[in-house]
């Protein structure tokens, strides 16, 4: 016989929402705890907070993933290039400090379960898991163009913008999915 034989029919569905309903359950026979509650705030604080960096680097991009500053020089013409600098897009998906608002942001997202309504829990779960995953793409798409450049072989500024490109079409759909997710948590 199977383990599965042994288990009443209570534990055969779907186990994330089993969860999602004895913790919600949980959370509305106790009551907000006074330490929950503020962490509460503070993770809806941070969601929101992290859109709006999201909106501000994709709104700026070009200004904020390209330096000017003269230090490059075009090889042929000696005259002054821009360079395309990937490792801003770190700092922004919350990879580079442990004080930005999207640091391990699904651990925040984790804790305002509570939140979901019922009827949102399965969407809101597997918003959670596509943020994992396109924030991930996100940071490793801008990892991958810093290492892009001319000095690397096949690489050159090219490859760096191609990458860069890739990169910015995650951070527009993760930056799409946190709107998501908390529209569900209704902040």
């Amino acid at each position: 016989p199977d383990d599965d034989d042994a288990l009443p029919p209570l534990f055969l569905g779907d186990r994330r929402r089993l969860l999602g309903r004895w913790s919600a359950a949980a959370a509305v026979a106790l009551g907000p705890l006074p330490a929950l509650a503020d962490a509460s705030a503070d993770d809806a604080s941070r969601m929101l907070k992290g859109y709006a960096r999201l909106s501000y680097l994709l709104d700026h991009w070009d200004e904020l993933t390209e330096t000017c500053d003269g230090t490059k020089k075009d090889p042929f013409t000696g005259k002054a290039t821009c360079v395309k600098s990937p490792l801003v897009v770190s700092e922004y998906m919350g990879f580079k400090s442990t004080s930005d608002p999207l640091f391990r942001a699904e651990k925040a997202m984790r804790r305002l379960e509570a939140r979901v309504p019922s009827s949102k829990e399965a969407d809101y779960l597997d918003l959670v898991e596509a943020w994992v995953q396109t924030s991930e793409e996100a940071q490793g798409m801008a990892y991958t163009s810093s290492w892009a450049g001319p000095e690397n072989p096949n690489g050159g500024d090219d490859k760096i913008a191609e990458f860069l490109e890739r990169s910015k079409k995650q951070v527009t759909d993760a930056r799409g999915i946190l709107k998501k997710i908390n529209e569900i948590l209704q902040l």
